[in-house]
């Protein structure tokens, strides 16, 4: 064979061996095609109608926990949390009464509401925890309730069958001071450190007249 004969050869299996490549080409290129338009028009899994569980825990970025949804045989409970971990806020039902707390920074408590059967009752408490300020609704009757530094009440605002009752006490507990209205007559009782009544007042019923305790 000669030289001629041979180039001639060569460049016969060059054309013959890009024909092939070419076509290998398309067929890759249509391939991928059809497998991407698949992948798109693959239906997505559905989303769940949906979610089941006796307890969620929720985590911010950094994996701490700052959220606890749960449920018990006592009743379901959500609690918000802190960055640093304290209790924020809780919000709890069952099957005796309902309630939402929130705490300041430190997690001391600092409002609390609650709903027991005719007791509706919201407290506030001061930096140390102790309860200041009551106000509640029983039997449909309301009050006010506002207690010193120490937790004791000193002042008690409510209504007691259609009669109002302003009640003061001292630092001991003891009622020194009772102000009020009894079937549309008003009445006034100073009590001694001890609680005893010495002086009281009923002027529109006993015709402006003062009577003693004695």
């Amino acid at each position: 064979m000669t030289n001629t004969e041979r180039i001639e050869k060569i460049e016969k299996e060059l054309k013959q061996a890009k024909k092939i490549n070419h076509c290998l080409f398309t067929l890759m290129i249509g391939a991928l095609a059809i497998i991407t338009v698949g992948a798109t028009t693959q239906p997505q899994p559905e989303k769940p109608a949906e979610l089941r569980a006796k307890k969620f825990i929720l985590e911010d970025a950094t994996g701490k926990e700052r959220g606890v949804l749960s449920v018990n045989d006592k009743g379901a409970e959500l609690k918000l949390l802190g960055t640093d971990g304290n209790p924020r806020a809780a919000l709890y039902a069952d099957d005796m009464d309902q309630g939402l707390y929130l705490s300041d920074a430190t997690g001391k408590e600092r409002i609390g509401m609650r709903a027991q059967g005719s007791l509706a009752h919201l407290v506030f408490s001061g930096a140390s925890g102790k309860q200041r300020v009551q106000l509640e609704m029983r039997d449909d009757q309301p009050g006010l309730i506002l207690a010193d530094a120490s937790g004791k009440e000193r002042i008690m605002l409510k209504i007691e069958s259609a009669n109002p009752l302003l009640a003061l006490t001292d630092a001991n507990g003891k009622l020194r001071i009772r102000l009020g209205m009894s079937d549309d007559f008003p009445n006034l009782t100073l009590s001694g450190s001890g609680g005893e009544p010495f002086w009281a007042a009923i002027p529109d019923k006993y015709s402006e007249k003062n009577i003693s305790g004695k």
